[in-house]
């Protein structure tokens, strides 16, 4: 049968008690496969389940693998470009003051900064170069490319800021340019996993790096602003944009920020450095708004204000210059630099567990698919040898079955055979009795012939012969008489016992006949058998089949229950119709009895309480005969001591009004 993947699918969830259920087809697929065969496909399912569920997890943790593999180089990249973005910082501010001043203010400050610069600076360059971009971010490459080509400018940017040849502008403009393409390739971090708590942490990151990167800025912007001859509105309008990114980003910061990165940048901008930042700020804005108010096109120059925190800051007349600014300004990036180096040391940490986390995942799925491989190829091999098993136990039990097939035919014969001797004994005496009462009428036939041919008889002669002939003939007949009876029940109960054919009889005649047929064991053992059942119970069934049920239960009893002589045997059998018109076939002994155990086992083939004696198939066949024959049930109760209790419930057609002898 081919069918599409849908249609087996649908064949795996209709499957129910060990069969599939076509839906909307009548073919039972597994009905034409073997028993074994069907829990082979059973079992390959989840094996097929499980290697799909393994492939598809290694799958899944190779490119997460690969995925944390890359972030932790780009994180590591991004550490030192973060170090690098904080030098040009500063070497922007530096080189801001010394052009804005036209070369009088930093003049040794800014050559001793290009070594700190440097240092960084190869190391990044070299790290950019060997840089192994993933295949989904071709729009990194170009972004490395150009940051390599914006450092190798460095030198001529540096060599042009110290002779002044190059605007003032241009050359902030450089440092700002080239921060802004590290922080570009630093913004690829987040895009390169989706994994929600390294995503928030690096937007995090970034947000902190962007605001520093402005504050940066801003130190620059108001350092040329305070060391300029002359008022620039370009220099101030950029400065009062940047102050407002700068805050937006420091905004989303505290949106993003968990608690204890948020505590950290909190002091920061708590501190004295942040105040002494925010006056210097506002006095550069209110000295600015003073002269458009008054229209002075005259030079800028820095006059006092009076407010309450630059009179708490300053001693005296509040008149703040570049160094003084430069200062605290540098101080509050420095201290926004350890919020920034405590979240990239965590981003790391957190990188390089999610890597050992998925690899160790990669490791159990890789085991998981491994063990699923193992078992699709060790279950072949074991369903060969439990077919080679379950043919050979197959063969075992249809031996054990024939087996007990012809022990219960040979137990049915055996007790026939038993019926037979009981009955030849029984017979062999009133035929005796006849024959010698025969042999005596004989002689005394002759005695009288020999009288007759006399000439003189005496009467008294004649009268004792002729009364010996009468009284020998009536011995004759009454031992012929009972051997004829015994031959009549013997014939009827041999006959039902190998005859399953079902007829109407009498449960009353069957009992007598089964009782007058082991009366001989019966005597030898001194047993009494009292029957109460109606005598005009007449039912239609298998007569034989019944006949044998009270025949093993009499040679059960006689066998085992009365092992021992005991006092005053007995044993009861009671038939009644019961209220919901069936018969109950009560069978009761005297005799010792059975435990619990015995009990419980009783009508399981070939048990016996006898060690000598029996075969073990009398209750098991009486069993079979209640259930499969009579359509009925036994039932036995017993105690050690107290004998033994057989009930029978069965059905009978007469009762049913269904009885039909043809």
């Amino acid at each position: 049968m081919i069918f599409d993947l849908d249609q087996f699918f649908q064949l795996i969830l209709a499957y129910r008690f060990n069969e599939f259920i076509l839906c909307g087809y009548d073919v039972n697929l597994l009905d034409k496969l073997q028993n074994t065969n069907r829990l082979y496909v059973l079992l390959l399912f989840p094996v097929i389940g499980i290697l799909f569920f393994g492939v598809i997890g290694v799958k899944d943790k190779v490119h997460f693998v690969g995925e944390m593999t890359q972030v932790e180089k780009l994180t590591k990249l991004t550490i030192q470009i973060t170090a690098l973005v904080h030098q040009t910082q500063i070497e922007r501010g530096k080189t801001s003051v010394y052009m804005y001043s036209l070369g009088t203010e930093f003049t040794e400050k800014l050559p001793t900064q290009y070594p700190n610069t440097d240092k960084l600076l190869d190391n990044v360059a070299k790290q950019l170069i060997a840089f192994n971009i993933p295949d989904n971010k071709s729009d990194l490459q170009t972004l490395l490319t150009d940051v390599i080509n914006a450092l190798e400018q460095i030198s001529t940017v540096r060599r042009d800021a110290m002779s002044l040849n190059i605007p003032m502008q241009n050359g902030i403009d450089y440092y700002s340019d080239l921060n802004a393409k590290f922080l570009k390739i630093v913004s690829v971090l987040p895009t390169l996993s989706d994994e929600s708590n390294f995503s928030r942490l690096s937007n995090t990151y970034i947000n902190l790096l962007k605001g520093k990167e402005k504050a940066g800025l801003e130190r620059a912007i108001i350092s040329g602003i305070l060391t300029a001859h002359r008022f620039s509105p370009q220099l101030y309008l950029q400065e009062v944009s940047v102050a407002a990114q700068q805050q937006m980003y420091f905004d989303n910061f505290i949106l993003l920020a968990p608690s204890q990165y948020l505590a950290l940048f909190e002091q920061a901008e708590l501190s004295v450095d942040r105040e002494k930042v925010s006056a210097i700020r506002e006095h550069i804005h209110q000295q600015i708004f003073q002269d458009n108010l008054q229209g002075s096109a005259k030079s800028f120059s820095v006059i006092p204000i009076e407010n309450g925190l630059a009179e708490s800051y300053f001693s005296e007349k509040f008149q703040p210059n570049v160094s003084q600014w430069f200062t605290h300004s540098s101080n509050r990036i420095n201290a926004l630099k350890e919020v920034e180096d405590s979240i990239a040391t965590d981003l790391l940490a957190q990188t390089q567990q999610a890597k050992f986390d998925a690899f160790y995942s990669l490791v159990f799925y890789s085991i998981l698919v491994f063990m699923a491989i193992v078992m699709a190829l060790v279950i072949p091999i074991i369903f060969k040898k439990l077919q080679r098993s379950r043919k050979n136990l197959d063969k075992n039990i249809n031996e054990l079955n024939l087996t007990r097939d012809e022990l219960i035919q040979s137990e049915k014969i055996g007790s026939l055979g038993r019926m037979v001797a009981g009955f030849a004994h029984e017979v062999n005496t009133p035929i005796g009795i006849a024959v010698g009462s025969v042999s005596q009428i004989q002689q005394s036939a002759t005695c009288l012939s020999e009288l007759l041919n006399q000439e003189e008889v005496e009467e008294q002669d004649l009268v004792e012969n002729i009364n010996t002939i009468s009284t020998v003939s009536s011995l004759a007949i009454s031992n012929l008489n009972r051997a004829a009876r015994l031959v009549q029940s013997f014939k009827r109960t041999s006959v039902d016992q190998l005859s399953e054919q079902s007829r109407r009889y009498n449960i009353k005649e069957v009992l007598d006949d089964v009782i007058f047929t082991l009366n001989r064991k019966l005597i030898k053992k001194n047993i009494k058998v009292e029957v109460y059942c109606p005598t005009g119970l007449n039912i239609f069934g298998q007569p034989g089949r019944f006949d044998q049920l009270v025949t093993n239960l009499v040679i059960n009893s006689i066998a085992h229950a009365f092992e021992q002589l005991s006092r005053d045997p007995l044993i009861s059998i009671s038939v009644a119709r019961t209220s919901d018109n069936l018969i109950c076939l009560s069978y009761t002994d005297n005799g010792k009895g059975m435990n619990s155990s015995e009990v419980d086992k009783v009508f399981e083939p070939f048990f016996t309480t006898s060690r000598t004696d029996g075969t073990g198939l009398g209750m098991y066949i009486c069993h079979t005969i209640a259930v499969n024959d009579m359509h009925g049930h036994i039932r036995c109760e017993s105690s050690p001591g107290n004998g033994v209790l057989f009930e029978v419930i069965f059905p009978c057609q007469e009762i049913m009004g269904l009885e039909n002898e043809s």
